[in-house]
């Protein structure tokens, strides 16, 4: 994998938000095929830095790119070509709520694709199902399920176009253990089944441990570390031992870190 170029390439990135830093000189490598834990305290930027990413945020100064290309020189054709590429899971879901499940996943595809409504529906079926999904829901409205479908639901759509790029922010956010611990092995499932590289910013530790080929923590507008977490927990900065090294976090690794 190392042989490889960088999927993402971030470059001494720098971006001001409310007159202060909040990324200063930020460099982070994120290979093909990896899922990429992006954590941090509350206030260190990483929604601001998906959001960079994903061309909602402007950035100051650095580079970023996304399959080789430099967003502040792309096209706007090249930029929606990239779009196309990815998917993206917000924290809130994001879907709509005038629409069914099946419309919502048919929304990216009928948007940008030249496709009759059979097929459309067929499309957003096989999705639906992909991540675990009975048909019935789809014909639901997102206020109809359970927290842990309407993030399947928001899953379903953010893979509608086979990205080769999934963006997930807080995904197990609002979840039960049981219904996190589920999603959590519904990304691994389709990471492997669709040989997908997953950025993944969330606080929970469960979710890295089980999930994550490595994780970049982010401090005082920097990549502090990125490593696999079962290296990063060893480190002996006191911001990582508050962090990983709580009651939650023990827990956490000694069910799913080992020794």
């Amino acid at each position: 994998m190392r042989s490889e170029e960088p999927i993402i390439q971030l470059s001494n990135l720098q971006i001001r938000l409310g007159g202060k830093w909040v990324h200063k000189n930020l460099s982070l490598n994120i290979m093909p095929h990896e899922i990429m834990g992006i954590v941090g305290q509350s206030g260190s930027g990483k929604t601001t830095l998906m959001r960079a990413i994903l061309m909602l945020q402007s950035y100051d100064a650095g580079s970023i790119k996304v399959f080789g290309q430099e967003l502040s020189e792309a096209s706007l054709q090249t930029c929606e070509m990239i779009r196309k590429r990815w998917g993206v899971l917000f924290q809130q879901n994001a879907l709509f709520t005038s629409l069914t499940v099946l419309e919502n996943i048919e929304f990216p595809l009928a948007e940008k694709e030249v496709l009759n409504s059979k097929l459309l529906r067929a499309l957003a079926i096989q999705k639906l199902l992909s991540v675990g999904l009975e048909i019935d829901a789809g014909n639901k409205y997102p206020s109809q399920l359970s927290g842990g479908m309407q993030k399947r639901a928001a899953l379903a759509r953010a893979l509608a176009q086979d990205p080769e790029l999934l963006f997930l922010d807080e995904p197990t956010a609002g979840l039960d253990p049981a219904s996190a611990s589920q999603f959590d092995d519904l990304i691994l499932q389709l990471q492997s089944a669709l040989n997908l590289t997953v950025v993944i910013i969330t606080h929970d530790l469960d979710t890295l441990w089980r999930t994550t080929n490595r994780v970049a923590f982010l401090h005082e507008g920097k990549v502090l570390y990125v490593e696999p977490l079962k290296d990063l927990v060893t480190k002996s900065d006191d911001v990582i031992q508050t962090f990983f090294n709580g009651p939650r976090g023990r827990t956490a690794q000694l069910q799913y870190g080992g020794d």
